[in-house]
């Protein structure tokens, strides 16, 4: 049974838009778009369930829908990026770009979108979140070894947050801004985390560190948010 739903009409930045989506890279797990109102978020998954990315931006009013993004639409908009911005409309018979300049425009269809459902991982009153600084905290991923896993702990009344790796030829260590209510440990997989930090570039000085109830990670900053899943087998 085909679910009807109103036209969606997002115009955004194309070089935006493709940045977000990791450009035309393969994902174990297609990118999802999601609109809601004047937010816009772009979710991908480089490594399938085990992490996620998401990039947020504001957008002109609009309903409520989101999608999978096929590799086919990703390849197209690359092409668009000569055209500043690019509008996307979505209803029942499919999506449909345009882009336009001053003297020239392109519209084409895709005829067929999968509708996908958005799923949260709301906050805890017991979560522990910590400040720290954005671009040493990415450059620190840059040298872990991607083979192993990877164990991030802070303790209680103390600033420093320690990172190990399991081969144990590898430690690492920030200093957060405050020292954190309680003491957590978190492990994952060193490749899944190190790919996932890879995609990020500084957009504040400051950002958060989360060790979530619920058992993942989470990393946050203006427009981005990095959520990792735990190693289970550890």
């Amino acid at each position: 049974m085909q679910v009807s739903f109103s036209m969606t009409s997002i115009k955004v930045s194309t070089e935006w838009l493709h940045e977000s989506w990791g450009k035309t890279a393969t994902h174990e797990k297609n990118p999802h778009m999601y609109v809601d109102g004047t937010n816009l978020s772009i979710i991908i998954f480089p490594k399938g369930e085990s992490a996620m990315r998401v990039m947020r931006r504001t957008v002109e009013k609009t309903s409520t829908i989101g999608f999978e993004v096929v590799p086919a639409l990703r390849c197209f908009v690359k092409m668009l990026l000569g055209f500043k911005e690019i509008t996307l409309n979505i209803n029942n018979q499919g999506l449909s770009v345009i882009a336009e300049n001053p003297n020239s425009a392109i519209e084409y269809r895709f005829s067929n979108i999968d509708i996908v459902q958005k799923n949260e991982i709301e906050p805890h009153e017991d979560d522990i979140e910590i400040k720290l600084p954005t671009e040493e905290w990415l450059n620190i991923w840059k040298s872990i070894p991607p083979k192993g896993q990877v164990t991030i702990e802070c303790q209680k009344k103390r600033k420093s947050i320690t990172i190990k790796h399991s081969k144990q030829r590898w430690v690492g260590a920030i200093q957060g801004c405050h020292v954190p209510t309680d003491s957590k440990t978190f492990t994952t997989d060193a490749m899944v985390i190190k790919r996932i930090f890879a995609l990020c570039t500084p957009e504040t000085v400051f950002s958060h560190i989360c060790f979530m109830k619920c058992g993942v990670f989470k990393w946050k900053q203006k427009n981005t948010e990095i959520y990792i899943a735990p190693n289970i087998d550890v």
